[in-house]
């Protein structure tokens, strides 16, 4: 019995690191963000895998969305997690920690690809 316990807190600790790991991602992502923003263009292509450069332009505020819906769907993440962990099954709490984290890193790189497209 105390064998199960320890393990399932164990498995419910690592959806928790790995909430902690995408809130410190979305952190990170808004720092860069800041630390870009100054020196950035102030119009900026909204297509930015485009090749021409006649697509619509917008303010260089907008990259703003990016690392604010990280830090909004990792917020999210640890309240779902901690909030419901004893009523959800583990697995699908993990599941849930992962899929963000993943989306997470999606929007990292398509910000990190935006700054180095446009700088």
């Amino acid at each position: 019995m105390l064998n199960y316990r320890a393990r399932h807190r164990s498995r419910l600790d690592i959806a928790s690191k790995t909430a902690l790991v995408s809130l410190l991602l979305s952190f990170i992502l808004l720092v860069v963000d800041f630390v870009y923003l100054p020196q950035a263009q102030p119009e900026l292509p909204l297509f930015y895998t485009l090749d021409s450069s006649t697509g619509p332009l917008v303010s260089k505020w907008y990259l703003l969305v990016i690392p604010l819906l990280a830090l909004g769907f990792s917020l999210i993440n640890l309240l779902i997690i901690f909030k419901l962990k004893t009523e959800l099954k583990e697995l699908l709490i993990r599941l849930y920690a992962f899929a963000n984290l993943t989306v997470i890193a999606v929007l990292s790189l398509a910000l990190l690809r935006i700054i180095y497209v446009t700088s």
